[in-house]
């Protein structure tokens, strides 16, 4: 049966549009019969920069890591498995990217890296082990990364308050030999568990999730509880 994972999600605790506690919204997606969830809190200059009073960087990476914590937590007690990741937007741009493979410790090294581009994160997820893919990438306002400097495309974007055009993002992804991931965009109620990606073999750690994704070892699940 291998691991069904939500791959696009969000906290109340962090993501400054999430209205749903960490705790029950991973009860419900074990309910759901999901496997695990990647925790993609967004990551922008605003957040930290604004949203955050002042304080030391390894206090704002605590605060930003607040829904992570508590999702790995209700995820623990549940047996549901919980990964970080992010929802990386760049200075200065719309554009956002989905993270894989993330450490705690890799933030407090290397902090805000929004402050990046997407020519100097391609070169610094290559090195460090990660995957990326951009969001949603034909929602009308936003513009396509150079194709070369991403490892995917996210195909499928639940969110029914989007047109995400998830037809020209596959299509897109098909022309550039990108592999596609699926996501829900989780933030409320309405969008819970509208897509995913199953893993053909068990994923439980950043290490089997990026390999099943280097490896292309999983298949998209579109709405796999319910249509709507």
């Amino acid at each position: 049966m291998g691991s069904l994972f939500e791959m696009h999600f969000h906290t109340q605790e962090t993501s400054p549009c999430g209205v749903v506690p960490a705790k029950d919204s991973v009860k419900a997606y074990k309910d759901a019969g999901y496997d695990g969830i990647v925790v993609t809190d967004h990551y922008f200059d605003g957040y930290f920069e604004k949203i955050l009073p002042d304080m030391p960087w390894t206090d704002k990476t605590d605060r930003w890591l607040q829904g992570y914590r508590n999702a790995k937590a209700a995820g623990d007690a549940c047996g549901l498995t919980v990964l970080l990741g992010m929802e990386l937007r760049f200075s200065g741009e719309d554009n956002d990217y989905l993270v894989y493979g993330l450490t705690e410790s890799l933030l407090r090294e290397y902090p805000r890296l929004y402050q990046m581009n997407p020519v100097s994160f391609s070169d610094f997820a290559r090195k460090q082990g990660l995957w990326w893919a951009q969001a949603h990438p034909f929602r009308p306002w936003l513009t396509r990364c150079d194709p070369q400097l991403l490892d995917g495309v996210e195909v499928h974007n639940g969110n029914p308050c989007h047109d995400s055009h998830n037809d020209l993002a596959a299509a897109w992804a098909r022309e550039n030999g990108l592999p596609g991931i699926a996501g829900s965009d989780f933030h409320e109620w309405m969008m819970l568990a509208r897509a995913g990606v199953r893993f053909r073999g068990r994923v439980d750690s950043q290490s089997s999730l990026l390999a099943a994704l280097k490896n292309g070892e999983y298949e998209l699940v579109v709405c796999p509880e319910k249509k709507t």
